[in-house]
């Protein structure tokens, strides 16, 4: 303790004035950490029903205002068969359970993204004529605890409101995902699924809900949660074969301004392995290209150029190369193509080009 010399037990002015400083500088931060605090968790209050009295809003579209049907869904001949069987038993309930059927509490659609997934799951509404309920994985993911397993029962609370209804969770494996239960994640994310699970369980066959989940990735999805009974039907929608594709192009090919002689079936046959998604981009890549140059109508220049886009990247027309390693790369493509050429059944060669795009200093296209 520091004295004053004039007498004992009395602080000097220095020490006083000191102490002062250090009370107010504490006393402003915290006042200044409360107000801080206040004003960055009063938006969460607002947005995510901290307060109790809100709730989230679930993209909730009527049986009427459903416009999707199963003909809008282009390239998914293989499953077509399964949806048509998925979406008579919701409309004729009735039918099945007489005769002692049980109805799917919910299917699973995976496959790679772009195959139309969302699309097919808002067609089986349409079709159905039910209401639809739309909802993402990550809707559910909070860093509040118990907000997600909240949202939870307010979403079967407000699909029991609108039975007959389909509950369609997109990216379900960031909902549903191993690593909630079995990973280091927080116990409030297990508390989610586990909520899930148990509405899953919970309605009885009179609800007439369906819950439909898609993802791109099935083998991160917890067993537990598509064990039969809860998830009882998998559907996998696959990439569309040449006939898909050649669907899907003439779709949007018919909503752009194209020469005579675009036809879809040979674009068709240029894009293996693409999905819906990608067939748009390409197309929408191309018309694009066509009104960059000027023209006023896409032609195969800038179809191919769409592709080569795609598939490569952006052309590298600074790239600095020796006439050696031009060289070389053109006898390693001549290589693939001579290859194709005299080699029976092989598929067609429709290019081989030494242009360098992306990583790829050429490429061979069959």
């Amino acid at each position: 303790m520091v004295k004053d010399e004039g007498g004992e037990g009395e602080y000097s002015s220095e020490y006083t004035g000191k102490k002062f400083v250090i009370d107010l500088v504490c006393g402003i931060g915290i006042l200044g950490a409360w107000a801080g605090g206040y004003y960055y968790f009063e938006p969460f209050k607002n947005a995510d029903g901290i307060n109790g009295n809100d709730k989230f809003k679930f993209e909730i579209k009527r049986a009427h205002d459903v416009e999707q049907r199963l003909d809008d869904v282009k390239g998914i001949d293989e499953i077509r068969d399964e949806i048509k069987d998925l979406i008579n038993m919701i409309k004729n309930t009735s039918e099945y359970t007489s005769k002692g059927a049980k109805l799917y509490r919910g299917v699973l659609l995976s496959g790679a993204p772009g195959t139309g997934k969302t699309l097919t799951a808002r067609a089986i509404a349409g079709e159905s004529g039910v209401n639809f309920i739309y909802c993402t994985g990550s809707n559910f993911d909070e860093m509040f605890v118990g907000l997600g397993a909240k949202r939870v029962r307010e979403l079967f609370a407000e699909a029991r409101k609108n039975t007959p209804c389909i509950i369609f969770i997109d990216e379900i494996d960031s909902l549903m995902s191993k690593s909630r239960r079995f990973g280091q994640e927080h116990s409030s994310s297990r508390g989610t699924i586990n909520q899930l699970l148990a509405e899953m369980d919970g309605f009885d066959k009179h609800d007439d809900i369906v819950v439909i989940g898609a993802t791109n990735h099935e083998s991160d999805l917890d067993p537990a949660a598509v064990r039969p009974g809860r998830f009882d039907k998998k559907i996998h929608v696959p990439l569309p074969d040449v006939n898909g594709r050649k669907e899907i192009m003439e779709m949007y090919l018919d909503k752009i301004k194209k020469e005579d002689n675009i036809e879809a079936k040979k674009l068709a046959t240029m894009t293996p392995g693409f999905s819906g998604a990608e067939i748009q981009n390409l197309v929408n890549t191309a018309i694009t290209q066509a009104v960059h140059e000027g023209k006023e109508k896409a032609d195969l220049s800038d179809f191919e150029y769409a592709r080569d886009r795609l598939m490569m990247g952006i052309e590298r027309k600074k790239l600095t190369m020796t006439e050696k390693d031009r060289l070389n790369t053109a006898i390693h493509e001549a290589g693939h193509a001579t290859v194709c050429y005299y080699t029976e059944g092989a598929m067609k060669l429709y290019k081989a080009t030494i242009v360098s795009r992306g990583g790829s200093l050429g490429a061979t296209f069959f």
